[in-house]
């Protein structure tokens, strides 16, 4: 059985334990370690077919009897008192996430610190309220039968169970779909990323600390055989999967046909900067905010910058911006240094960096921790290796170029663009038909707004099966009325 989680004794223990798991399930669990150094380790629990059905099975049956009779107004206040919490620097949960994500994460302390608020923010009372108003106009449909517009009445119930599945590229990643399902009061089982496992298990243990009601109704777990997680599909009636696109394909196999299945697989970012933005005026600026997206999490995140097209202006040349953005990106190397690379991965980048000048890309100004490479045409693969590694495309003709990254649709999510007001009502459009589902300001590639619609899909109502009680059911019920004449 797990132990109760205190973060104070978690400071005198050199063992994190990640996951959580109903009080009910009493059953002996296996710890997998997958971290250790500096006299710290991290484990994780390894859960086999039998405790993974049980467990689903418990979160299943009490979340119907808790989670789904807090009202959505109750539930947003627990979620904004949790990261309220976790945005204070002195708060005891505060503290060990920095600690251990600084331990476990190569990223840069000061960076991860400042990224992680940002994230957080967006789960505060405010950026709920939105999340729940984007998806629903009448939000008391999670609460209960609503009045329809077509007559009769309509409830939006949550999925039970819902299964999430995350990757790990980028910290606290998955608290996205975590709290979308405690929103919408689906029965919650959660298979934690080993490259991340930290976040969402403080997230979850400080929940439950404040509302002890729910301790059965949400699970933190992991499993490590393909035989387990279709055991864990055959219950679900909902999964939510994050990953490369061979690892989704498989899931899809394995989860039946009735489950609602919400794969999300791999994605590439582009900016956009046009030459009515390129001035002595402004360059500064584009840059900071450039660099500001592509050095967060060292373009790890699905909404990373890849590729950035750039119109060189009569004040600007294009040339003159690369040399600038690369001098950028040394400063931030010596603000934010970048992580320590594996050998696989230095390796990745040297070769990739060996491969643009012979697929004919213009010139490429190297840094040890970084590179812009620069193309008179898109190149035939606009995703890079990432950790500060930047193509720059000079465009001649916006047309052209909107045109020639249509064939890259399937894989296109956000768009970070500096443009004039009228370029932006020109570009939306035309950005939609390539593929784009968020267009957002440079220097907010990384910091999507609360309530925006992950891969062009909506949070919540996805997560959610409506049931209409239609008008004839009431009219024919009058029939039957004692008091009917």
């Amino acid at each position: 059985m797990q132990q109760p989680f205190q973060v104070k004794k978690l400071f005198n223990t050199p063992c994190f334990r990640a996951g959580y798991f109903p009080k009910l399930f009493k059953s002996q669990v296996n710890w997998r370690e997958i971290a250790a150094s500096n006299g710290k380790i991290l484990e994780i629990p390894d859960f086999n077919e039998v405790q993974l059905q049980e467990i689903c099975g418990i979160v299943q049956q009490h979340s119907q009897l808790t989670l789904k009779k807090l009202s959505s107004p109750t539930i947003i206040a627990l979620i904004d008192r949790v990261a309220n919490a976790l945005l204070d620097p002195t708060h005891a949960y505060r503290i060990a996430l920095d600690e251990w994500l600084g331990w476990y994460h190569p990223y840069d302390r000061d960076r991860l610190r400042l990224s992680l608020n940002q994230y957080l923010k967006n789960f505060r009372q405010v950026g709920l309220e939105r999340f729940v108003a984007e998806d629903f106009v009448n939000p008391e449909l999670l609460n209960g039968f609503q009045p329809s517009v077509t007559g009769g009445r309509c409830h939006a119930l949550g999925l039970n169970p819902l299964i999430h599945i995350w990757a790990g590229n980028t910290p606290a990643l998955g608290l996205w779909s975590w709290i979308s399902g405690l929103l919408v009061k689906a029965g919650n089982v959660g298979k934690l990323s080993q490259h991340e496992p930290i976040v969402l298990t403080l997230f979850t243990h400080l929940l439950i600390e404040f509302e002890p009601t729910l301790e059965n109704s949400l699970a933190l777990v992991w499993w490590s055989s393909e035989r387990d997680h279709k055991a864990i599909f055959s219950n679900a009636r909902g999964v939510i999967a994050y990953g490369n696109d061979s690892t989704l394909a498989d899931f899809a196999k394995s989860i039946p046909i009735t489950t609602r299945y919400l794969p999300h697989g791999h994605k590439i970012s582009i900016a956009l900067i046009s030459a009515s933005c390129l001035t002595h005026w402004h360059i500064d600026q584009l840059l900071n905010d450039l660099v500001t997206d592509i050095v967060c999490y060292e373009q790890n995140g699905c909404y990373s910058p890849q590729l950035v097209l750039l119109q060189a202006s009569t004040q600007v040349s294009v040339d003159y911006f690369c040399q600038k953005l690369r001098h950028q990106l040394n400063n931030a190397a010596a603000k934010h240094p970048p992580p320590i690379l594996s050998i696989h991965d230095s390796l990745a980048i040297r070769k990739w960096r060996n491969s643009q000048a012979l697929a004919g890309a213009s010139q490429m100004w190297e840094s040890p921790h970084s590179s812009v490479v620069l193309w008179d045409k898109l190149p035939i693969n606009i995703s890079g290796p990432n950790h500060r590694n930047i193509q720059i495309v000079s465009v001649k003709n916006w047309d052209d170029i909107f045109s020639a990254i249509h064939k890259f649709a399937p894989q296109l999510q956000s768009a970070g663009v500096a443009c004039t007001t009228e370029e932006l009502h020109r570009w939306s459009p035309l950005l939609a038909e390539c593929g784009v589902t968020r267009i957002c300001s440079l220097g907010q590639m990384t910091a999507p707004a609360a309530g925006w619609h992950h891969d062009g899909r909506f949070s919540l109502l996805d997560l959610v099966q409506f049931i209409d009680c239609e008008a004839s059911a009431y009219t024919y019920s009058e029939d039957f009325n004692p008091y009917h004449d």
